[in-house]
């Protein structure tokens, strides 16, 4: 084999291992990256006392378990300012769902109904569009504990700290290592998308 030839071999040689150590180190970074998502997601211990905690509006994410019926609780439990629901399917029946969890008709002219987003990225746009038009300030967000990180990055870059937003994390049965795993992905998609700056404007897919 000519000098030439070896060289060759030897430096493609090289370059695959180089790239075996990139695509290792990669995914130990991003393993590593799930494992911080995960042991950072909010407990049970971290939901916020309602009695101890002053907020002016209620919003809830439909799409995971217990939410709605968490939202039915606190209004029943006496908050009597406006209540936003993001995310509802077209055709749905929620204000009667509402009813069957013990709402009474007055009460269930708290709640307003979202048809239009399909997407985090697009409660959250049609969040911070309601909690504008009604001058709020303090805005207590329900949604799943999983769900948590990522809604409280696209509200943050909403709305540039202008309102605070507390979440109030649900927890549920269904969280599994699968789910937990697509979250972290999409959560490090909307990292990306901050890093070059993509607007929120529209409806991203996550």
């Amino acid at each position: 084999m000519s000098l030439y030839l070896q060289r060759k071999k030897l430096a493609r040689k090289i370059m695959l291992s180089c790239f075996a150590g990139l695509a290792a180190f990669a995914t130990m970074c991003f393993l590593v990256g799930f494992l911080f998502f995960v042991k950072n997601l909010p407990t049970e211990k971290q939901v916020p006392v309602l009695e101890n905690t002053k907020f002016d509006g209620v919003i809830a994410y439909t799409g995971g378990q217990y939410r709605l019926g968490t939202t039915a609780l606190i209004i029943k439990d006496g908050f009597k300012g406006p209540v936003f629901i993001s995310g509802v399917f077209p055709g749905s029946n929620l204000k009667g769902t509402f009813k069957k969890l013990g709402l009474t008709d007055q009460q269930l002219q708290q709640i307003n109904l979202d048809y239009t987003a399909v997407s985090t990225a697009g409660n959250v746009n049609q969040t911070i569009n309601w909690v504008n038009s009604n001058n709020l300030s303090k805005v207590l967000i329900i949604t799943s504990y999983y769900h948590v990180p990522r809604t409280q990055l696209l509200l943050n870059k909403g709305t540039n700290d202008k309102v605070k937003f507390i979440p109030y994390p649900v927890f549920s049965n269904n969280a599994n290592i699968k789910l937990l795993f697509a979250e972290y992905i999409k959560f490090l998609l909307f990292r990306f998308n901050s890093i070059i700056k993509i607007s929120l404007q529209g409806q991203l897919p996550y």
